[in-house]
């Protein structure tokens, strides 16, 4: 962009709008964030949080955005304030016949199982090293940050994208661009998880093949999440107790020592569903540039460094 440096303000401040407004705060551009909830309130606190085979469209771009993420996450394991770490993960399947992927042997960190890490009742899967990233700590230390590098946050609601005051406007209002945007491609997604107390669990193993009974297990620094649901179109707020009796006894199938864990509590946070990630260059009524970075569903975490990086060349690309 020609002449100097433009005023950029983010709109929300889930893991997708803070980690934009970090990135675009250390390319040199003056950045504040507008958003409805701060970051500690969003559906970014609710979520599982790894690093794993990337499953969003559309497909090329999101595994070059999960890949640039990825080398990110892997700088952070050495800062334990930000709360990434390492995470090795069994991702299994049931397809008959069960079929490799094709990125093994491209890539060090993920192989396909041998027969006897393969669960009774699964055709295959693979061994990921990726990474467990905590929102609960990450989040607040991506905000000090940001805030660090003297970026502020106002809690506000927009009536419209027109109304947001910055030279540049970037767009991560998640499912709240439903009405910013009028997208009807939107949809809320409802998870839920259930945190537990267990001793032991090292490893994280999950099953995502089945959309109505999505299962995995994920141990943190201190409890260990299970989960989980991807209902489509619901947005209840509340957790369904029937649902986190479903989930403890499908977790335990994976990982018996779960039949010991002490139940801490069920959460929910409902992901802004969308066909593919929308990620693009747009312009306000007034001319100012827009770029849109929202529909992440439950990757957000995934992607959230890849898609950063995207959001800063389009505004350094622009006239």
């Amino acid at each position: 962009m020609s002449g100097s440096v433009p005023p950029v303000l983010v709109v929300g401040a889930g893991v997708s709008g803070l980690t934009c407004a970090v990135s675009m705060q250390e390319a040199g551009y003056l950045t504040r964030i507008v958003t409805s909830a701060r970051p500690a309130q969003t559906t970014s606190m609710m979520a599982a949080a790894v690093w794993t085979i990337p499953g969003t469209n559309p497909r090329s771009r999101s595994f070059e955005w999960a890949l640039a993420s990825r080398s990110v996450f892997e700088q952070l394991t050495r800062d334990p304030a930000s709360g990434v770490s390492p995470l090795v993960q069994r991702e299994l399947e049931t397809t008959q016949p069960f079929r490799p992927l094709g990125w093994e042997g491209r890539f060090p960190w993920i192989r396909t199982l041998e027969a006897n890490e393969v669960p009774p009742g699964y055709s295959g899967g693979w061994r990921i090293e990726g990474f467990l990233i905590d929102p609960t700590f990450y989040l607040p230390w991506l905000q000090a940050r940001f805030e660090r590098g003297g970026g502020t946050i106002e809690v506000g609601q927009l009536g419209s994208l027109d109304e947001a005051r910055g030279q540049v406007v970037v767009n991560c209002s998640g499912l709240g661009a439903r009405e910013l945007c009028a997208d009807q491609d939107l949809v809320p997604v409802r998870g839920q998880i259930v945190a537990v107390r267990a001793e032991g669990i090292r490893e994280g193993i999950s099953y995502e093949g089945n959309p109505e009974r999505i299962r995995y297990v994920y141990p943190r620094r201190n409890e260990v999440i299970l989960g989980g649901t991807r209902e489509a179109g619901n947005d209840s707020p509340l957790p369904d107790p029937r649902t986190t009796e479903r989930i403890l006894r499908d977790c335990q199938t994976l990982v018996p020592e779960l039949e010991k864990a002490v139940l801490v509590e069920s959460r929910v946070g409902i992901r802004p569903g969308r066909p593919a990630v929308r990620l693009e260059r747009d312009r306000l009524a007034d001319g100012r540039l827009l770029i849109h970075n929202y529909g992440h569903g439950g990757q957000g975490f995934l992607l959230s460094w890849g898609c950063a990086d995207e959001v800063v060349r389009l505004i350094q690309a622009a006239d």
